[in-house]
């Protein structure tokens, strides 16, 4: 949550020193918030993620821009007179200059009067319960932890410091969320894990008894669900970063500073390593295990173990140079069916 700064104007030399930024062009003053490129806003600055000069030029016609921060391969392109600041990284340069312009925004300390909250609760100091917050037996919430309205926590649960929990996230019994973690809304942290077993008689679930774990500074996006272990701990470790619409099934592991984009379903008991990136949409199997640093790209496949750092696409995946070539080959396939009718057809004449 952010609360925008009231009064804020700056020059464009005040921005490029707090990015270490070259400024192109000449420099502008009276610079009073951020703005997306594709909907400029005038005496304010954008951003250009990309590196083609041409969609740039497009994009920079008569908008009233004082100022935008490109990469450095941009530097050298006299596209326009608005001023460019030039940074080694677009990303991290844009972080740093909307906190110029934007707080991060907590609301004050305090207990709604309308959140029922279980009487063996330990609450630690400033800590926020919203409205129509319940808190279970037995739970913990620790020093400057913030809990929106509307959200349920089962019994049992602990969580640390400066946690953030966004409306209408839902946490199960035991789950244990460490400090500075931040779940946003929709979430469900510990629902049962998918087991079942066949008899004669039908499907009947196996008791899913063990809990989650969410180490220091991890982040779980929108409508996200976390499946509690069925022994033991579903584990995910610290400063990872869970996208939208992800599932991850009981069981599973999943290392420190992760990335883990929308859509993406990990099945039980698979371990993700420390620092891997799945793309949106990539599905893993059950029980597979993959190695530190490994990327995948969208879409992907996981079916079976990755034991070696690298890139990676396709279903299943495989090497990402490996992919390509069997996309650019797949792109000539119709060519190579119609020739070999061709054939077929004039070998019967």
């Amino acid at each position: 949550m952010y609360k925008r700064k009231e009064g804020i104007s700056l020059s464009l030399e005040d921005i490029a020193r707090e990015v270490d930024g070259e400024i192109c062009g000449e420099p502008t003053s009276g610079i009073i918030g951020v703005c997306p490129i594709d909907n400029p806003k005038e005496n304010h600055i954008s951003f250009f993620m990309g590196k083609s000069q041409k969609h740039f030029k497009k994009l920079l016609s008569g908008n009233g821009l004082k100022g935008v921060v490109v990469s450095d391969k941009l530097k050298a392109a006299p596209i326009s007179d608005v001023p460019l600041v030039v940074v080694d990284d677009v990303a991290k340069a844009m972080a740093r200059i909307i906190s110029l312009y934007w707080d991060p925004f907590r609301p004050d300390p305090g207990i709604s009067e309308k959140a029922s909250i279980h009487p063996s609760v330990r609450l630690g100091k400033d800590v926020h319960i919203g409205a129509f917050v319940t808190i279970g037996e037995d739970s913990v919430v620790g020093d400057g932890s913030v809990i929106m309205p509307h959200t349920t926590i089962y019994g049992g649960v602990q969580i640390g410091k400066d946690v953030l929990i966004h409306s209408r996230v839902v946490i199960r019994e035991n789950t244990i969320i460490g400090n500075g973690c931040v779940i946003q809304s929709g979430s469900v942290i510990g629902g049962d894990g998918f087991g079942y077993y066949n008899d004669s008689a039908g499907i009947h679930p196996v008791p899913q008894v063990g809990n989650v774990e969410l180490c220091e500074g991890v982040e779980v996006g929108c409508n996200t669900c976390i499946d509690r272990a069925t022994m033991g701990s579903t584990r995910i470790g610290s400063h990872t970063k869970i996208d939208n619409l992800v599932q991850i099934g009981h069981n599973v592991t999943v290392g420190s500073h992760a990335i883990i984009c929308g859509q993406v379903g990990i099945a039980g008991s698979a371990k993700i390593g420390n620092g891997v990136v799945l793309g949106g949409g990539v599905g893993v199997a059950d029980h597979v295990t993959v190695a530190d640093g490994c990327r995948f790209a969208a879409w992907s496949g996981i079916t079976s173990d990755y034991p070696r750092k690298g890139d990676y696409g396709g279903f299943p995946a495989v090497p990402v140079m490996e992919w390509r070539r069997q996309l650019a080959a797949l792109s000539k396939l119709p060519e190579v069916v119609h020739t070999a009718k061709k054939s077929g057809n004039e070998s019967q004449k």
